[in-house]
């Protein structure tokens, strides 16, 4: 369980993020201003710190400057209700592990703590294997040297410890630069018998860049804990943390030296890296489709009224519907940049796969063409998922393109479904926050050319492809990554040149109920009407739009650019509305926090919330309830005015 001390001067926000992180299991405390802070640093040793960056007195830097000191390896988060670049770039070169903007994210706030956290635990390990390392060099070198008359005795103990300790140990001749011992430790690092080992010259192992030279007996270099490289006898090279000392065994000088692989825990730091920067991406991913939902929803918008505007004979109509066609596919490239960012509307349901790629197996017959054969393997028991059935066709529809695309001679394309019970020793607390328990397993794979080591690394990245000009789009395997992350799963790859690829991917077993069916509402005439309806949009042309459309239909629209001035048109209005047509995210106070103000005010007021994404102010829980009205961004007139008819007619 992590301590984590909150620093902030407003109650409200430090009750908030006690009772955020107290639920999720730490033990957390709490001080309104700098000193109370460090005082409490000192007596308690914390592992995270969450501060305002603007406190009395005392700025949030000074804080974190003082923090350092008193605490040097605690994590500081830092929090700020202005986010600026240049604030965050202050914060970081300060030292601060991370910054939050204000309204607080519950779950960004956990995120964001569990990677400080996990950072920690790396960091910690780290320490105290140096700590350890350096104490048995200590007591190692006493041991050595302890008096001639007790010479028999003292490598007796040390034996017993370099048998038995979780290091490699070797010692080299300073003169002949010849291995004279290795402990069993070192010798499977090395992956070579002991007897293999001892006599050969030091270099063909240890410093492999220094053949015919030593750093430490020419050029006197003192080596404690450094990374280096080791040279296996197949070829391979593995990372090490090394400590090299010298000592006397009688009248001859040797070296001691000392060493653990870090090959896993250099595979952790890549892993930790690479899911870092796909969080970034997927951010900035789901930054940029906002804004193109708020452009799209105008242009198609706008095209559908300009085209009941025209003949259907004009020429006109006919460039009007190529607007329309290029403005459809910049959804539809939208939406996967929603998905790899996991802000996508989606409306999950409990199914079983099985069932959906029975639905869907014609068209990937039809899909991968003759050349390749399609097997199946179903679980005969398979248990449930929740996840949105497009989702997970588009899964499958992807992968199964990539691997037609990587047999272009022909082969056979396997789909296979599995039950597991995964347990703790299936994941890396540091890595993986999936929880261990019940998943379904589903396995795509292919006979095809397969994929090198660098390929691998970068498959899930957004507009990564290995595909020609004008051939992909490179968002089909981020998309994947981004709805597997998105329903709580996980995705693991196998591939190697020449022999194919295999994706494993593993989603949690839904928690009760029973497969259910989509049930499709009946599309009806859109009917007008003359209530007073308030339309609440920061972007200037969609909120045009949304006017149009509705004034179009006989309603009476007032409009405002935001939550503020939106409480300002409501209070010169005498008369009560009927409707509030909102955007969810917009700056200051967003569509949530109005309609409940509105609600407060006007208890009989419906909402209807416009978004083409999501955000921490609506869950995917709050869409599934039936109270919630939302429609998603692109949409057309004439689906807004049937939402709004829909919305207005309910009792």
């Amino acid at each position: 369980m992590g301590k984590i001390l909150v620093v902030d001067d407003e109650q409200g926000i430090r009750i908030t993020l006690k009772e955020f992180l107290k639920e999720a299991g730490y033990e957390v405390h709490i001080a309104e201003n700098a000193d109370a802070a460090i005082k409490l640093l000192r007596q308690i040793e914390f592992d995270v710190v969450l501060s305002d960056i603007i406190l009395p007195r005392v700025t949030g830097v000074d804080l974190l400057k003082a923090i350092r000191e008193a605490a040097p390896h605690v994590k500081v988060i830092m929090m700020t209700g202005e986010p600026t670049v240049e604030t965050a770039a202050e914060s970081l070169r300060s030292g601060a592990f991370d910054y939050l903007f204000k309204p607080i994210s519950k779950d960004v706030v956990l995120k964001i703590v569990r990677n400080a956290l996990n950072v920690k635990i790396l960091e910690d390990d780290k320490r105290r294997l140096e700590e350890d390392n350096r104490r048995y060099q200590e007591n190692l070198e006493h041991l050595v040297g302890e008096r001639t008359k007790a010479l028999r005795d003292v490598e007796k103990r040390s034996r017993t410890i370099l048998d038995s300790i979780p290091v490699g140990v070797v010692t080299i001749d300073m003169e002949t630069h010849k291995i004279t011992d290795v402990n069993p430790f070192a010798a499977r690092i090395l992956a070579l018998p002991k007897e293999q080992i001892i006599g050969t010259k030091c270099y063909r192992f240890i410093c492999p860049a220094q053949e015919g030279g030593c750093p430490v007996t020419d050029q006197g270099e003192k080596i404690e804990n450094s990374e280096s490289v080791m040279l296996l006898e197949d070829g391979d090279k593995i990372p090490v943390l090394r400590t090299v000392s010298r000592l006397m065994l009688g009248k001859r000088e040797y070296l001691l030296e000392s060493f653990v692989d870090l090959t896993d825990r250099k595979k952790l730091e890549e892993q930790l890296q690479q899911a870092q920067k796909m969080e970034a991406i997927g951010t900035l991913a789901g930054g940029i489709a906002h804004d193109f939902n708020n452009m799209l929803t105008s242009i198609l918008g706008n095209t559908e009224l300009a085209m009941t505007r025209i003949d259907g004979d004009d020429t006109l109509l006919e460039e009007i519907k190529e607007i329309k066609n290029a403005g459809e596919r910049a959804a539809a490239l939208t939406r996967q940049l929603l998905i790899f960012s996991r802000k996508q509307i989606i409306q999950p349901r409990v199914l079983n796969l099985n069932e959906i790629i029975s639905d869907i197996y014609k068209m990937l017959v039809r899909m991968i063409e003759e050349h390749i054969e399609l097997k199946t393997n179903y679980a005969p028991d398979l248990q449930s998922v929740k996840i949105d059935p497009t989702q997970i066709e588009q899964v499958i529809f992807n992968l199964a393109a990539n691997a037609r695309d990587a047999m272009p001679s022909g082969g056979i394309l396997t789909i296979k479904t599995e039950n597991l019970v995964l347990n703790e020793d299936h994941f890396h607390r540091a890595l993986n926050d999936t929880a261990p328990g019940p998943y379904i397993k589903l396995t795509i794979s292919d006979t095809g050319v397969g994929m090198d080591p660098e390929t691998q690394t970068h498959i899930f990245e957004p507009f990564f492809t290995t595909k020609g000009i004008g051939k992909g789009t490179g968002l089909g395997m981020s998309t994947v990554y981004g709805i597997v992350k998105q329903n709580a799963g996980f995705i693991q790859v196998d591939s190697k040149k020449g022999r194919g690829t295999t994706f494993e991917i593993y989603l949690p077993v839904a928690e009760g109920g029973t497969t259910s069916e989509a049930k499709k509402r009946p599309f009806h005439e859109v009917s007008s009407g003359s209530e007073r309806v308030l339309v609440v949009e920061d972007d200037h042309s969609l909120r045009k739009l949304v006017r149009n459309v509705l004034e179009k239909y006989g309603y009476q629209v007032l409009e405002a650019p935001n939550g503020e001035e939106a409480l300002k048109v409501v209070a010169k209005n005498e008369r009560p509305i009927h409707l509030l047509v909102t955007d969810v995210v917009m700056p200051g106070m967003g569509g949530r926090e109005l309609a409940e103000r509105l609600q407060s005010q006007q208890p009989d007021i419906k909402v209807l919330f416009m978004s083409g994404y999501m955000d921490q102010t609506i869950s995917y829980q709050d869409l599934l309830a039936a109270e919630l009205n939302f429609i998603e961004k692109p949409f057309s007139p004439q689906k807004l005015a049937n939402k709004v008819r829909e919305i207005l007619d309910k009792t």
